[in-house]
C-alpha cells in the first residue's frame, strides 16, 4: 500500500500542473455554449453532460475543476466505504489507499472527469444479482468508459 500511495502522490505532483481540470473545463465550456444557445460543442461528451455541467458555469474555471475533483473524490470514498463494510478498520484504510493510489483513478480525479458520476449512477443497478437488465446497464456504462469494468463488475 505504501507503493500505491507513493505512486498516486507522484502522479498527482507530476500530472497535476499539466492537466488539472482539463475535462471539467471542457464540460464547463460546453455547458456555457448550451446556455448561449449553441447546440453543438467540439467535445467528446454528449449534450447531456453539458446539461449536467450547467452549475459549473456559475463558478470560475478553477473552482469548477476543484468542484469536479471533490465530487469524484467523494464518490470514490463513498464507494470504498460501501464496498469495504464488514472489514477491519485497517483493511478499509488499505482499500482506500489502493483506490486513491491507482494510476487511472488519480488521472481521472485530476482531469475532473465525469467517470465517477457515471459510476455512481450505475452502481445501484449493477450491484444487484446478475440479470439481463444489469448486463445491459453494464454494457451502456462500459462502452464509453472501459476503465469502469474494475469498479462496476468487481
Amino acid at each position: 500500500s505504501a507503493i500505491k500511495a507513493i505512486n498516486g502522490l507522484a502522479m498527482a505532483a507530476i500530472l497535476g500542473p499539466l492537466c488539472f481540470g482539463d475535462d471539467a473545463g471542457s464540460c464547463r465550456r460546453c455547458a456555457q455554449l448550451a446556455v448561449d444557445g449553441h447546440i453543438a460543442c467540439a467535445s467528446l461528451y454528449p449534450p447531456l453532460v453539458a446539461l449536467v455541467a450547467r452549475p459549473l458555469t456559475w463558478v470560475s474555471p478553477t473552482s469548477a475543476a476543484v468542484i469536479m475533483t471533490l465530487i469524484g473524490l467523494a464518490i470514490l470514498m463513498t464507494g470504498v466505504w460501501l464496498e469495504s463494510r464488514g472489514l477491519a478498520p485497517v483493511d478499509r484504510v488499505l482499500v482506500a489507499i489502493a483506490a486513491l493510489g491507482f494510476a487511472p483513478v488519480v488521472y481521472e480525479l485530476l482531469l475532473g472527469q465525469v467517470t465517477f458520476l457515471i459510476t455512481a449512477a450505475m452502481y445501484p443497478v449493477v450491484r444487484r444479482a446478475d440479470s439481463f437488465r444489469t448486463g445491459i446497464a453494464q454494457g451502456v456504462a462500459l462502452a464509453p468508459k472501459p476503465l469502469l469494468i474494475a469498479v462496476l463488475c468487481g
